[in-house]
């Protein structure tokens, strides 16, 4: 599908409805003199749209539950965080989580939504998960005790509770709260 792009692609993500094809390249452009972008495309091929333009590196995107939008990490204002764009949109980038760690929390470096929408994790080279309201950007749980960082997340609910493993093969949980 994608042997035709000249690029170093990473990161890749399939859309909820299989259409859509998001990745990150540091492929340069009129604006981008190296600097990592999200670019989508369509899964059956075609040209490759641009979704981030700027100086920022804009790392693994992954589609919102409800197809509609991308979320990525990007180091955009000095710390890393979660950032938002609807696709097909001339709207900015919107900042979704609040961080202000040092950039230890580099760490954004894999997240996922909770099958409903309403909560993000996010994996960190600081060997933490963080999960974050999706609506207000906070986070409301961390879970911590991995032995290297979590370089792959996804939000699974089960009956008593949430757990999360690392790149180590440990795995922590978390009981089960209330919303």
């Amino acid at each position: 599908i994608m042997e035709d792009l000249d690029v170093n692609l990473r990161d890749m993500s399939w859309s909820p409805d299989g259409e859509w094809i998001a990745f990150g390249s540091p492929r340069k452009s009129a604006f981008n003199s190296g600097s990592e972008d999200i670019w989508i495309r369509r899964a059956e091929g075609g040209e490759s749209i641009q979704v981030t333009t700027d100086e920022a590196v804009d790392v693994y995107p992954i589609w919102a539950p409800d197809g509609m939008s991308l979320l990525w990490a990007s180091d955009r204002g000095g710390h890393t965080n979660l950032w938002s764009k609807k696709h097909f949109t001339d709207e900015a980038p919107q900042q979704v989580t609040a961080n202000t760690d040092s950039l230890l929390h580099v760490g954004i470096a894999v997240s996922s939504f909770s099958p409903d929408g309403t909560r993000i994790a996010s994996g960190s080279h600081d060997k933490t998960v963080k999960v974050w309201n999706a609506a207000t950007g906070e986070v409301v749980q961390t879970l911590q005790g991995h032995y290297r960082g979590v370089r792959a997340v996804a939000i699974r609910q089960y009956r008593k509770g949430r757990s999360t493993r690392s790149e180590s093969y440990t795995e922590r949980g978390a009981p089960e709260q209330k919303r």
